[in-house]
């Protein structure tokens, strides 16, 4: 009988202990780009030879995407200025979406 294995990544080596880091675990192909002029558009590539590391987000001397992986734990929204759900248009309206967040757990 054959047995199947399932290739597993190796994880990315944590070399801070910045909490708000460890929420992207899954460093690999992630997008980067050089800083664009003001007013312009990031030029964004795709890096998928080796995982992005705290480092290279720490120095700062690039724009960084993290893709999700199979598992995740963050959500991100995306409200514009014109939206009914930013806070000028409903000072409450991110409360409640956080509330619904919190009743579904």
């Amino acid at each position: 009988m054959a047995s199947v294995s399932t290739v597993q990544r190796p994880k990315y080596v944590e070399e801070s202990s910045d909490e708000f880091l460890r929420l992207w675990p899954h460093r690999f192909d992630f997008l980067y780009s050089p800083h664009p002029d003001p007013g312009k558009k990031p030029e964004w590539l795709t890096e998928s030879r080796y995982p992005l590391s705290d480092r290279l987000i720490e120095q700062g001397s690039a724009l960084y995407g993290v893709r999700f992986g199979p598992n995740t734990r963050y959500a991100m929204l995306d409200i514009d200025a014109g939206s009914p759900y930013h806070p000028r248009s409903d000072a409450l309206a991110l409360t409640r979406i956080g509330a619904l967040h919190y009743r579904n757990l």
